[in-house]
């Protein structure tokens, strides 16, 4: 059993969002890794961006 862990879909009812599951026993033909969608607030820099273009118009 290895340290590292990996998070796929489940594959039945009652498993939440995602399962935990040992790296070593992950199989492409089983599994389908969980790709959890994260927002995140823009950066200043990107704020800046976004200010200059609606001034430039």
């Amino acid at each position: 059993m290895s340290d590292k862990v990996l998070k796929v879909e489940p594959w039945g009812q009652g498993q939440g969002d995602y399962v935990l599951i040992d790296a070593e026993s992950f199989d492409e033909s089983v599994h389908k890794l969980y790709v959890e969608v994260v927002e995140k607030e823009p950066s200043a820099k990107d704020k800046k961006s976004v200010a200059d273009s609606k001034n430039s118009h």
